[in-house]
């Protein structure tokens, strides 16, 4: 690959195992990391007001940067769209300059990370999303192990024959297509169609509207069920990635994860709930 101030070649990006769209969020981490001892801010006086440890905090980072990545995709793709538009979209390096003027007129980076962005920018915008036929059942018997029969995300039973139904099989993008996530076998896991439709395009589990996950109901109460709707479990699980919070074993393998209280005496909310497997389930 060439620099940015060089007329680019990113074809052998594909050739590379990483996603562009999560490299990016890497630099962005780099150039506004995280501090949890910006107390003063009104993020760390409502954090300490939640009594959240900081988690609310972090939640709230997070959020902001996977904010800042799709902005800068998408405003990457208008720029080509304008490109197009001007008839000049084959020309790269007038798209590489705009996408640079883009950046520069919206977002205020560190001088030393502003090509970085454009570069893996463009590799996003670049991808391709490839035809997934036959891929799931290459994923199931190349796992490296015994084949793969359950969903990763919800732990349940895949259906390898059926199209479209709660529990047909589906190639789920780790790290989504539509934003720099590569369309190749390290970026792929199988998951449940019901599953697949409700993550969509989220990064991870700061993608969820985790403010609105706030059940005023118990596990006994037939309402809880209702509430707790599969989304706000998606999250959940996403925030635990996946796997039990204590043992760390995957859903894959240990079939769908039991959502429990730290604090029995607090409500069901996003900074109240971990996920566990059934042999360490508190409730």
């Amino acid at each position: 690959m060439k620099t940015a101030n060089q007329s680019f070649d990113i074809s052998d990006m594909d050739m590379i195992s990483i996603n562009p769209g999560q490299k990016l969020q890497e630099i962005l981490k780099e150039a506004f990391p995280f501090d949890a001892g910006e107390s003063q801010s009104f993020v760390g006086r409502f954090d300490r007001a939640l009594k959240a440890e900081g988690e609310f905090a972090l939640y709230v980072y997070e959020s902001s940067i996977n904010h800042m990545v799709r902005r800068l995709i998408t405003g990457a793709k208008f720029v080509r769209r304008q490109c197009k538009n001007e008839g000049r979209e084959a020309d790269e390096g007038y798209l590489v300059n705009q996408i640079r003027k883009f950046v520069n007129s919206n977002v205020v980076l560190p001088k030393n990370r502003t090509e970085l962005v454009v570069i893996f920018l463009l590799a996003s915008i670049n991808l391709k999303r490839r035809e997934t036929k036959g891929v799931a059942e290459h994923l199931r018997r190349n796992s490296g192990g015994r084949p793969i029969e359950t969903c990763y995300i919800c732990g349940k039973s895949l259906d390898f024959h059926s199209k479209d139904q709660h529990d047909s099989v589906e190639v789920e993008h780790i790290w989504p297509n539509t934003f720099g996530g590569q369309s190749r076998e390290f970026n792929y896991k199988l998951a449940c169609h019901a599953c697949n439709q409700v993550k969509k395009d989220a990064i991870d589990a700061a993608d969820f509207h985790y403010e609105h996950i706030c059940v005023d109901a118990n596990k006994e109460d037939n309402s809880f069920n209702n509430q707790m709707k599969r989304e706000f479990k998606m999250a959940l699980w996403a925030k635990c990635q996946y796997s039990c919070n204590k043992c760390k074993a995957p859903a894959s393998e240990v079939g769908e994860l039991c959502l429990c209280r730290k604090e029995p005496t607090d409500s069901w909310h996003f900074f109240n709930i971990d996920a566990y497997c059934q042999r360490h389930a508190t409730e």
